[in-house]
C-alpha cells in the first residue's frame, strides 16, 4: 500500500508542499556571458571589417584621383606645346588663309615631335578633311576625307565645340580676340588607336584672330597630336605617382591585387584600362586591431567567468539556504520525520479521497519517557526521540509517512488498499479482518521496535514504550480534527489498558471518549475488543 507524500497525494495529485526543484541561476549567467562575449566579439569583428573596407575605399578613391592628376598634367604639356605653334598669327596666316606645307612641316609639325616627343600630329580642317599628318619625323601632306565616326573626326568636334561654349555670350567675331580660349581649358583630349598603338590624344585649335577679326569657331582647323602609351609613357607616368606598377591594357583582366581605371575614347567609349598594384591598408588594420579583439574578448571573457562563478557560488549559497528553511518548514529538526505542519498538509490531502482511498490514523506516545528525562536530562531524552523516530520509520518503511508532533509524540499515516477492503464481514462499512490484522500487525512490529533498549552516551542503557491508538477515515469522520481525536480517544484507551498496546477506535470507545471529557474524567478505554499489550507497560 502506497504511502502518502509531500510529494504526491493518495490521487496522484502534486502537493503544493512537494520538493521544489532550487532553479540555479549559474547556468543562465554562463550563458548570457557567452552571449555578450558573442555580441562583443561580432561587433569588433563587425567594426573591424566595415574599417578595413572603409579604409581601401579611401585608399583606392585617393588613387584614382592622384592617378587622374598625372594624366592631367600630361594632357596640359601636350596642350601647351601645341599652343606653343598654333597660337600665333603666323600659324593662322600659313594654315588658315593659305596653306603652306613647308610652314606646317618645319615649323608646326615636326617640332612637336623633336620638343614635346609627340609621336604623331594631325590637321583637320573644318569639313574634316585630314589636311597633313606626321609620324614622329615624317610628314604627310595626302588629303582625305575622315569619316564622322573616325576618333579624329569626333575629338576635333569635339574641341570646336569647346570653342563655341567658350565664345561670349553677348557678342559675336565682333567682339574682338578672346585670348582665354587658348587657356588649357579649352583643349579637348581622349584616348585612341594610332597607326594601331594606344595613345592620349590633344586637341586644340588654330588662332582663329586675323588682322583684329574674328574667325567663327566652326570654321577653324584643329591641330591634333598623339602621345603612344608605351613603356616610356607609362615609366615617366610611374614617376608621378606613389603607387608601382603602372600598366596599361586594352582589355580588362581584374586581379586580386591589382587596382584599375576604365578610360574612354572620344565617344565616351571604354577603350582601356590604366592597373597598378594598389595600397590596400584594410588588411594591415585587421592584423593591427585582431589582436586587439582576441584580447578583449579574452579579457572579457575571463571577467564573466569570475563574475558567473561569483554569483554562481552565491546563487548555490542561496539555494542551499532556501532547501534548508524548505525542510526546516516541513521536517521536525531533531529526528528529520515530517513535522506539524507537513502531516496536517498530508492529512488533509488524503482525507479529501477518503471516501475513495480510506486512510489509517497511528497516534503514537512514547510510555515511560519523562523518566528517561528527568534521570539522564535532555541531551539523553534527545537520543531516545531520534532512536525511536529512526526505528519507527523504519518499521513503516513506504507504507506509511511517520511525523513527529511535538515532545514525545509521533503520528503515522497509513493508506489502505481501497474502498474494497473497507468492508466488514457483513457488507458494512468498516475494517474488513485482512485490513485490521495488517493494521494491527503493523502496530505490534511498531512497539517491539521501540521496546528495543537504547545505548545512552553515558553507556547506560534505557527502554521506553509506546501505546498506539488507531482512526480509520471515513468511519470515524472525514475531518482532519474528527480523525484526530478519535485516535486520541484510541490513544487514551491503550494508555488506560495498561500501555504498550494498539487500540482501534470504534463509535463505543468515541461515546467513552466524548463523555469523559464531558465529566473531566481520565481518557476512555479502549474498543470492545480486547487491547492487544506487546511489550511491558
Amino acid at each position: 500500500m502506497p504511502a502518502p507524500t509531500a510529494a504526491s497525494s493518495p490521487n496522484g495529485s502534486t502537493s503544493p508542499l512537494g520538493a521544489l526543484n532550487p532553479v540555479s541561476v549559474t547556468r543562465w549567467v554562463y550563458l548570457m556571458a557567452g552571449g555578450l562575449i558573442a555580441m562583443a566579439a561580432a561587433c569588433m569583428i563587425f567594426i573591424g571589417v566595415t574599417a578595413s573596407a572603409e579604409a581601401d575605399r579611401h585608399a583606392l578613391s585617393g588613387e584614382k584621383q592622384l592617378f587622374a592628376e598625372a594624366i592631367q598634367r600630361n594632357h596640359i604639356r601636350m596642350s601647351r606645346a601645341q599652343l606653343a605653334r598654333a597660337h600665333s598669327s603666323e600659324a593662322v596666316a600659313q594654315v588658315e588663309d593659305r596653306f603652306d606645307p613647308a610652314f606646317v612641316r618645319d615649323r608646326l609639325l615636326r617640332p612637336l615631335w623633336r620638343e614635346a616627343e609627340l609621336e604623331s600630329s594631325f590637321l583637320i580642317a573644318p569639313d574634316g578633311t585630314l589636311l597633313a599628318s606626321s609620324e614622329r619625323n615624317e610628314v604627310h601632306f595626302e588629303r582625305r576625307r575622315l569619316t564622322a565616326n573616325d576618333p579624329l573626326s569626333v575629338l576635333a568636334a569635339q574641341q570646336r565645340r569647346a570653342l563655341v561654349r567658350a565664345w561670349p555670350k553677348s557678342g559675336g567675331p565682333e567682339e574682338g580676340p578672346l585670348p582665354q580660349i587658348w587657356s588649357d581649358d579649352t583643349a579637348s583630349y581622349s584616348f585612341a588607336l594610332v597607326n594601331g598603338a594606344p595613345s592620349l590624344l590633344s586637341a586644340v585649335a588654330i588662332e582663329t584672330v586675323t588682322g583684329g577679326s574674328a574667325r567663327s569657331p566652326e570654321r577653324t582647323t584643329v591641330l591634333i597630336s598623339a602621345r603612344v602609351i608605351d613603356a616610356s609613357f607609362l615609366d615617366a607616368l610611374q614617376g608621378e605617382l606613389p603607387f608601382p606598377d603602372v600598366s596599361f591594357r586594352l582589355t580588362d583582366t581584374p586581379s586580386s591585387h591589382q587596382t584599375h581605371v576604365q578610360v574612354q575614347d572620344a565617344s565616351g567609349v571604354a577603350f582601356g584600362y590604366f592597373h597598378w598594384n594598389g595600397a590596400k591598408p584594410g588588411p594591415k588594420i585587421l592584423r593591427m586591431i585582431g589582436p586587439l579583439i582576441v584580447v578583449m574578448g579574452l579579457a572579457l571573457a575571463v571577467s564573466s567567468v569570475l563574475v558567473a562563478r561569483r554569483i554562481g557560488r552565491l546563487s548555490r549559497a542561496l539555494e542551499e539556504s532556501e532547501a534548508a528553511n524548505r525542510r526546516l518548514a516541513l521536517h521536525d529538526p531533531l529526528t528529520g520525520l515530517a513535522n506539524r505542519f507537513q502531516f496536517t498538509a498530508l492529512l488533509d490531502e488524503a482525507l479529501s479521497d477518503c471516501a475513495s482511498r480510506p486512510i489509517a490514523l497511528f497516534g503514537c506516545d512514547l510510555d515511560r519517557f519523562k523518566a528517561v528525562n528527568d534521570r539522564f536530562g535532555h541531551a539523553a531524552g534527545d537520543l531516545v526521540i531520534q532512536s525511536v523516530a529512526e526505528r519507527l520509520a523504519a518499521v513503516t518503511a513506504d507504507q506509511g509517512t511517520v511525523a513527529r508532533i511535538g515532545g514525545d509524540e509521533f503520528v503515522i499515516l497509513v493508506a489502505l488498499g481501497g474502498t474494497a477492503s473497507y468492508r466488514q464481514a457483513d457488507g458494512s462499512p468498516g475494517l474488513s479482518k485482512a485490513e485490521r490484522t495488517h493494521l494491527q500487525d503493523l502496530a505490534d512490529r511498531l512497539i517491539a521496535a521501540v521496546d528495543q533498549p537504547v545505548m545512552l552516551a553515558c553507556g547506560d542503557r534505557v527502554s521506553v514504550g509506546l501505546s498506539i491508538g488507531i482512526a480509520v477515515a471515513p468511519l470515524c469522520g472525514m475531518r482532519d480534527t474528527d480523525l484526530i481525536a478519535a485516535a486520541d480517544a484510541a490513544l487514551y484507551g491503550a494508555k488506560d489498558s495498561g500501555r504498550g498496546c494498539a487500540v482501534f477506535f470504534d463509535d463505543r470507545s468515541a461515546q467513552r471518549a466524548e463523555a469523559s471529557t464531558a465529566t473531566h474524567a481520565s481518557p476512555p478505554r479502549g474498543s470492545d475488543s480486547t487491547p492487544r499489550r506487546t511489550g511491558t507497560g
